[in-house]
């Protein structure tokens, strides 16, 4: 027989979602990862170089055709794509035209330092080009296996092409949970998930199910190349997956920790998480949101129990921060099962320091687009958001800022 066990009186029911005392409970966090590092490459300092932002790559140039460079950075070996359409100077500050760069040609590329998480990257934030020295083509001889793989890219067709056809990057597949894949990148090393496409093709160019990619697959994911800031990665922008050698599963065995480390079957008595995907200029960040006041049953073979937990108010919690420059569009993931219904309303964050939260009120609403495959809603800075979202075994609130706290 079925038993309930409910965790605070039914007063608290009432209360749990609609703004509690500040003395009731601490906030809990989302169990989504915290927000990760951001790719960023700094280069050697130069005696005029005074902010970290200041410093250059300094590269050599392998090849440019048309629009596009391929270049090597001389300290770390890592070859990417630009397109340098930035000042561009000569060895003495002088300035100088793109026709005056050449294969072999030493430059420093500043920038903001961050770039695509493909292989090999793409620096899209440069802003200053110097010319260090003038090379020769047969100094780009020490790179040539980079040449062979990426020049043809390069050239104005394949560029064009390329835009057509999109990044393309060759990775393991190893299954995990009842329907997830973790992706290796056979060249980098790269840990990563990706939004799965329509287009699965199997070896002999067969359409296939995301569940018929087998564990050693080696496939090529074809795709936008821009990764969401975490650990592992997380490609949403993936548009073709062809399996290109079936590999053995045994050859999955060495990224078997790197599985274990990131997946935990999900816990049924624990509350949905909310992660907020969001673009930058140089890539996509995905974050949990904070978690507050919740009701949640856990559906167990034997018995049934329920929890309420009651939260701080959003304007109270120690919430994750957007670093949101201008209104951004937020998609709302939530993990491990999609929400029945989401509502969503907002504060000015100056109100964060309010001492009478009975005056604030309840906050101004705040339209969820549900038309797509998930919520998404568009944030402005200066705001704290608050999300209610409900499921099939309860109501969750969270809630983040908009904008960076130390602002």
């Amino acid at each position: 027989m079925k038993k309930t066990m409910c965790i605070l009186t039914s007063a608290l029911l009432a209360l749990s979602l609609l703004g509690c005392s500040a003395a009731e409970t601490q906030p809990r966090s989302a169990d989504a990862p915290a927000e990760a590092e951001v790719l960023t490459l700094e280069g050697a300092q130069t005696p005029d170089a005074e902010d970290a932002e200041d410093a250059p790559l300094r590269s050599m140039i392998l090849a440019l055709q048309g629009d596009s460079y391929l270049l090597v950075v001389q300290e770390s070996g890592l070859p990417f794509v630009s397109a340098l359409d930035a000042e561009l100077l000569g060895p003495d500050g002088e300035a100088l035209e793109r026709e005056a760069l050449s294969a072999g040609d030493i430059v420093d590329v500043y920038g903001d330092g961050a770039m695509t998480r493909s292989y090999p990257a793409q620096y899209n934030g440069v802003t200053r080009v110097q010319l260090v020295s003038e090379g020769e083509a047969a100094d780009t001889a020490a790179y040539q296996e980079l040449l062979d793989r990426f020049a043809p890219a390069s050239t104005p067709s394949a560029a064009s092409a390329d835009a057509e056809a999109g990044v393309v990057n060759r990775a393991m597949a190893i299954p995990f949970g009842e329907d997830g894949l973790l992706f290796v990148d056979q060249d980098s090393g790269m840990v990563f998930t990706a939004t799965l496409p329509e287009e699965i093709y199997g070896l002999n160019g067969e359409k296939i199910a995301a569940a018929d990619i087998a564990r050693g697959n080696i496939v090529e994911i074809t795709g936008n190349g821009i990764m969401a800031q975490s650990y592992p990665g997380q490609y949403p922008g993936v548009t073709k997956i062809q399996v290109v050698a079936e590999g053995a599963p045994e050859d999955a065995d060495a990224y078997q920790e790197i599985v274990d480390s990131i997946y935990v079957e999900p816990d049924p008595a624990e509350p949905a998480s909310l992660q907020l995907q969001y673009h930058i200029p140089e890539a996509i960040v995905m974050t949990g949101a904070t978690r507050g006041g919740y009701t949640w049953t856990d559906e167990g073979d034997e018995e049934s129990s329920a929890v309420i937990a009651c939260g701080l108010h959003p304007l109270q919690m120690d919430l994750v921060a957007l670093n949101l420059k201008e209104a951004t569009e937020v998609e709302l993931h939530f993990y491990p099962q999609e929400a029945t219904a989401v509502r969503a309303v907002r504060w000015p964050d100056s109100l964060m320091s309010a001492e009478d939260l009975s005056a604030v009120g309840d906050g101004e609403a705040v339209t969820v687009d549900l038309s797509g495959e998930v919520p998404v809603l568009t944030a402005e800075p200066g705001y704290v958001y608050a999300v209610y979202a409900d499921f099939d075994a309860g109501s969750v609130e969270y809630a983040f800022l908009a904008g960076d706290k130390a602002e």
